[in-house]
């Protein structure tokens, strides 16, 4: 047998892989493990909404919506409780939460799961439904419902519904 005449100048390459994906801190939330699912996230559900969402370093779009809930979650003034779960170190909470694809989100509002969403959304839909959320645990009694946003341009006509000038009012 003849070898390639440049073999003997040949390098093994692979034991080289891609480089591990960078993942998040986990600061964003409490990271939910067996033990603190049930005491931090569903009693806890019994006095204020608490939202969990699984995802995985493997996955940017989860590593992204981590970002965006941790940032909503120190907005709203410790109106709710974010939990993260690590569908590759804690897989039992993975399943017990019936994730099948990441990011996932859940919320638990007086004691009952709600699945919210399995895909990653952009900022302002994560927003309404966590509006949504705590609207619904308001409704439970559970906590205290947002405040009603009001658009520029509602301001605008309801300014000139009060100044009684209806065609301005109308236009907005």
């Amino acid at each position: 047998m003849t070898l390639p005449p440049n073999f003997g100048r040949a390098v093994d390459l692979s034991s080289l892989g891609k480089p591990a994906p960078q993942a998040p801190s986990t600061g964003a939330g409490i990271s939910v493990t067996p033990t603190n699912l049930t005491t931090d996230f569903l009693e806890y559900s019994s006095t204020k909404a608490a939202i969990v969402l699984c995802w995985s370093p493997r996955s940017a779009e989860s590593i992204a919506t981590l970002a965006i809930m941790g940032e909503l979650e120190s907005e709203s003034n410790g109106a709710w409780r974010l939990g993260n779960v690590n569908i590759d170190e804690q897989p039992q909470v993975a399943q017990a939460l019936q994730t099948k694809t990441v990011p996932y989100a859940v919320a638990f509002v007086a004691g009952q799961l709600v699945p919210l969403f399995e895909q990653p959304y952009p900022e302002e839909q994560i927003r309404m439904v966590i509006d949504k959320v705590l609207a619904l645990a308001a409704e439970q009694g559970v906590g205290d419902a947002p405040a009603e946003k009001i658009e520029p341009e509602e301001e605008e006509a309801l300014a000139a519904l009060v100044a009684g000038d209806f065609p301005r009012a109308e236009a907005a």
